[in-house]
């Protein structure tokens, strides 16, 4: 390849970093806010009913048991009941499994 090709090859090379750049400037400027807004996690409304939560004393976070995850998650985002005794009857099979718990039953 003579000079003058390789020269020409470049910059034609050059230009295309530049529209890639502008391209991907203008995906940070659109797509990112999008993203971060769609992975910011949502807090969940509370609602009402009986939820088992899991308290381990003054300054510990409170848990709350969910059927959907099979596990203990963040308060506010449990498993509602709206009976008591559907509340009492995983109460039961949760204190089986785990019996020093300090599990209670909250409105």
């Amino acid at each position: 390849m003579a000079i003058d090709d390789l020269k020409k090859k470049l910059a034609e090379i050059e230009m295309e970093q530049v529209r890639q750049q502008k391209e991907v400037q203008n995906l940070t400027v659109e797509v990112i806010p999008n993203l971060v807004e769609k992975a910011t996690p949502k807090v969940a409304k509370v609602v009402s009913g009986i939820y088992i939560c899991l308290e381990f004393g003054a300054g510990a976070p409170v848990s709350e048991w969910s059927d959907e995850t099979h596990g203990w998650r963040t308060q506010g985002l449990g498993s509602r009941y709206s009976s008591k005794e559907e509340a009492l009857q995983r109460l039961v099979e949760l204190k089986q499994r785990w019996p020093d718990y300090p599990l209670k039953l909250k409105n």
